[in-house]
């Protein structure tokens, strides 16, 4: 299923190849099915906030038109939200969590372009209730595509 996330990203890449962003999403009926049937799932919905450091290189330079491929990697927390439609349930998780990705940025002039990115999410979890620390992969995970209007000065 397709899901609509909103949300803001900020971030610095300068003439180096090296750069961050803090991203925010939130996507709303997350878990819920695409028919007009009966769901089971009332409300849904998965909010993340991750930190990112990119890795690019500016084809074509860092002023005027050109185009800039870029990697990403960063660690956050996810926070997932379902609740069913009698209100007899609800479940709330808050985890940390990871994302790796790629994408592009074009630039029509020095200060204005558009940029596009695949990444893929995953929750961490402790796979043992104990006093140790331990981290192992979660089983919540899922892909996002964005896209946007880039700034750079």
């Amino acid at each position: 299923r397709d899901h609509l996330s909103w949300g803001p990203s900020i971030g610095w890449m300068g003439a180096g190849i090296f750069g961050w962003e803090a991203d925010f999403a939130y996507t709303p009926e997350f878990f819920e099915g695409d028919d007009d049937d009966f769901d089971a799932i009332d409300g849904s919905n998965v909010t993340s906030f991750m930190v990112n450091a990119l890795v690019g290189v500016p084809v074509g330079g860092t002023t005027g038109g050109g185009f800039r491929p870029y990697f990403s990697a960063g660690a956050g927390l996810m926070q997932s939200s379902v609740e069913d439609a009698e209100a007899l349930f609800e479940v709330s998780n808050n985890d940390f969590g990871f994302n790796l990705g790629g994408g592009a940025m074009g630039f029509m002039t020095d200060h204005v372009g558009f940029r596009g990115d695949i990444r893929y999410y995953r929750a961490l979890s402790d796979p043992e209730e104990d006093n140790e620390f331990d981290i192992d992969f979660g089983d919540f995970d899922f892909w996002r595509a964005t896209g946007g209007v880039t700034f750079r000065w």
